[in-house]
């Protein structure tokens, strides 16, 4: 964990997971970003979540009772909605919402 980051209770981070990690942006001049994980939240290894950034609200966010599975990349001022699965691989460009429930699968990437 790193930056300013929240973890809601009962959420377990796995070895190796980066999270609230410097945004990957090029317009990030070292503002503060923040990162949310909500409650009974899993994140596997080699997970990686970005911190917000001011352009999107400083802000990204995952919301109660997800699934991050392992190597999976969440950018920038992501919204993250509750009970979403993102699979093994799976890849959310800067700035994307994921609605409450949704499944994302392996390998896939969304683009803002």
């Amino acid at each position: 964990l790193s930056g300013h980051t929240s973890v809601g209770e009962g959420s377990e981070i796995f070895p190796f997971a980066a999270v609230g990690a410097r945004p990957q942006d090029l317009k990030y001049r070292g503002e503060p970003s923040h990162t949310r994980i909500g409650a009974r939240c899993a994140v596997h290894p080699h997970a990686h979540v970005c911190g917000g950034t001011a352009g999107g609200g400083g802000l990204t966010s995952i919301g109660d009772d997800c699934l991050v599975m392992s190597h999976v990349h969440v950018g920038h001022d992501c919204s993250v909605g509750p009970r979403v699965v993102l699979a093994s691989r799976s890849s959310l460009a800067g700035h994307v919402t994921v609605g409450e429930g949704a499944q994302v699968s392996g390998h896939a990437c969304v683009h803002q």
